[in-house]
């Protein structure tokens, strides 16, 4: 019984909004994680991934916008990373100046 409870508990230390849209190929993503889980660091590296993969399953190039990390306050212990970002085709003219 206790090593069923021990997964649903770790779960409960890190979540996500998922993929939300945000306007013409354009997306959002904030993980949400406890301190014990892991720090802004984890959670950014979490959230890049997750959208990266979003946009390859589309057949397209990722493009961050924006990304905001929230340190939590002594005593909140919660921890969150959020990115919007673009799904761009290999030939959008956006890309040529990271090339």
């Amino acid at each position: 019984m206790a090593t069923a409870i021990l997964p649903l508990a770790l779960t409960a230390c890190a979540a996500s909004t998922g993929v939300i849209p945000a306007g013409p190929d354009t997306y959002t993503l904030t993980e949400h994680f406890v301190a014990i889980w892991g720090d802004a660091t984890k959670a950014g590296r979490v959230a890049v991934t997750k959208a990266n993969d979003f946009c390859i399953e589309k057949g397209r190039v990722f493009m961050p916008s924006m990304t905001q990390a929230s340190i939590p306050t002594e005593g909140s212990g919660n921890t969150e990373y959020s990115v919007t970002f673009r799904c761009l085709l290999l030939t959008d003219a956006a890309l040529a100046m990271y090339r």
